[in-house]
C-alpha cells in the first residue's frame, strides 16, 4: 500500500518502501531501489553489483501541511560489462 502511495503522490517508481518516520512535523519515507532496477549508469547493462554506501535525503512534494522527505539508500554500482564503478542515477 505505501509503495502505491509514494507512486501516486510523489510519482516515484522503481523503489521499494521500507518505513515512515515522523520527526518535528515532517514525514520521512525510507525507500530503496528495487533489486531488478539496478543498471550501469554508463552502458545501461543489468550485469552489475550494487554496494550500499549511505543514505540521501531528498525533499518531496508536501502531503497536506507536512513537509515530506525521501530517505534513499544510495549505492555504488560495479558494472561487469564495461568495468565502470559509478554512483547510481536517481532519475
Amino acid at each position: 500500500m505505501s509503495t502505491s502511495l509514494l507512486y501516486h503522490t510523489q510519482n516515484l517508481g522503481g523503489f521499494l518502501f521500507e518505513t515512515f518516520k515522523f520527526l518535528g512535523g515532517a514525514t520521512i519515507a525510507e525507500v530503496r531501489r528495487s533489486p531488478a532496477k539496478f543498471c550501469c549508469p554508463n552502458c545501461k547493462s543489468h550485469s552489475v553489483t550494487p554496494t550500499l554506501i549511505g543514505t540521501r535525503d531528498i525533499q518531496g512534494l508536501p502531503i497536506g501541511r507536512c513537509c515530506f522527505y525521501l530517505r534513499v539508500k544510495m549505492h555504488r554500482i560495479r558494472c561487469h560489462s564495461c568495468g565502470a564503478f559509478l554512483m547510481e542515477k536517481l532519475l
